[in-house]
């Protein structure tokens, strides 16, 4: 149990301080031979221990993320981590992996505790697409925190009104992480516009003279803009990191720190809302604590002159390269001629991949873009037994509101092999997850 549990079970009288101290002395690490896992870490600094997947096994990150969350911990970043550590982690619950950053994330990518985001916002300033790697692992970490972060990229000093285009945004920042290569010029730009604190990350990008990111470090180190404070070449991470202990000054003492291993309905409490629980919302005695917000990227464009079975075609191709959603809205064109809308969701991080294959695919000559910032239930798959054979269930909660739907492939193929109809099994699948979600509430099957 982590320290927060132990603390809430006093708070309600489960437990004596004197057990509760021992509890806390009992465990400081675990010992797993290859790795001591620091399991005090979010009592002495306020955020749980991060995992540097370089240099490691796939095996020996599973093993340390386990035994974090064995212990309470279940919101764990791992930085550093490529694409082929990630496909081993991938089929595991609740691991989220983003490639361009090399970060995967256990528990989602933000703390799911509305009040300890900080009312600030990170500004994450990036010179080229080359420093894009960096600079995510920057944003990505931010958000990690629970801090709002404004993306502004390929803005170096080559093309200076890139960057004064964004100052009203940047001078509202509560602190800037400027990341370039090259000569690292953009640190002092940033550091002479703005007032709030300004950490520079040098990057390893630019030509033999740049020495792997030597010479945009000692740039930035020797800036004369005032304010600007240095980190180590590539580390977006740790940019990040001190840009949200920055952001979190001034907060009560007991919201500063990361959520201590939010799982995923532990402590939740329902209000028995007869008739609508399982196809409806019913409320959340506690919904306000439940709140999860994330980003999408929005790609649309307008097609006059393709065909249905065509555009069938690329939206088919685009959910395979794997898109959120793709979907078509018919529209009236200039010289009112029918056309079609066709909007492709999908992680910010992977924009510009849906755009090369949104013009290979279609006609269009202009693609639209936007990040937005959305409000989200949290989701969740369990796997409920019916007569008729297993059925997966889809849960969705949060912002007071529960949301329960059977997976309609299941649905259908229980019905073509029991001979009985969808509805009739979706009924039941939903009554035994009612059944088994208030053994669940009433504490049953909680350690």
């Amino acid at each position: 149990m982590d320290e927060y549990g132990i603390l809430k079970k006093v708070e309600r009288g489960e437990m004596t301080a004197e057990e509760a101290v021992i509890s806390l002395k009992e465990k400081p690490f675990e010992d797993l031979g290859y790795a001591k896992v620091d399991l005090h870490r979010h009592t002495r600094q306020g955020a749980t221990e991060v995992i540097y997947g370089e240099g490691k096994t796939a095996q020996q990150i599973r093993g340390i993320a386990g035994a974090l969350r064995d212990n309470g911990q279940g919101h764990i970043l791992v930085t550093r981590l490529d694409r082929e550590k990630a496909g081993k982690l991938t089929g595991e619950s609740d691991f989220s992996y983003y490639e361009t950053a090399r970060i995967g994330v256990y528990g989602g990518l933000e703390p799911r505790e509305e009040s300890r985001h900080p009312a600030g916002t990170i500004a994450v300033v990036c010179a080229g697409t080359s420093d894009l790697p960096v600079a995510e692992e920057a944003a990505l970490t931010a958000q990690f925190y629970g801090n709002k972060v404004l993306r502004l990229y390929d803005v170096g000093v080559a093309g200076l009104t890139r960057l004064l285009s964004h100052l009203d945004e940047l001078v509202r920042a509560s602190v800037v992480i400027t990341v370039a290569g090259m000569e690292g010029a953009l640190a002092s730009v940033v550091g002479g516009l703005v007032s709030c604190p300004v950490i520079a990350v040098p990057t390893s990008v630019g030509y033999g003279a740049s020495f792997k990111g030597l010479a945009a470090m000692l740039s930035m180190m020797n800036s004369c803009a005032s304010g600007v404070t240095v980190v180590n070449i590539d580390n977006g991470f740790g940019a990040a990191f001190s840009a949200n202990r920055i952001n979190r000054m001034g907060m009560p003492e007991h919201e500063k720190a990361e959520v201590p291993g939010v799982s995923g309905d532990a402590g939740d409490e329902y209000s028995d809302n007869a008739g609508q629980e399982g196809k409806g919302a019913p409320c959340l005695q506690n919904g306000a604590n439940m709140r999860d917000r994330d980003r999408i990227g929005e790609l649309s464009c307008n097609l006059d002159d393709m065909s249905g079975e065509e555009i069938a075609f690329a939206v088919d191709r685009l959910m395979a390269a794997g898109a959120r959603d793709v979907f078509t809205i018919p529209a009236g064109m200039k010289k009112s001629r029918p056309g079609t809308v066709l909007t492709v969701l999908c992680d910010p991080e992977r924009m510009a991949e849906f755009e090369k294959q949104i013009f290979a695919l279609t006609t269009t000559i202009g693609i639209r873009e936007t990040v937005k910032e959305r409000a989200v239930l949290r989701r969740r798959e369990e796997v409920c037994e019916t007569s008729a054979g297993r059925v997966r269930v889809k849960v969705s909660e949060g912002y007071g509101c529960r949301r329960v739907k059977a997976e309609a492939d299941d649905l259908m193929a229980a019905a073509e092999s029991s001979g009985r109809t969808v509805s009739d099994i979706r009924d039941e699948a939903e009554s035994v997850w009612r059944s088994t979600g208030r053994q669940r509430e009433n504490g049953s099957d909680r350690s």
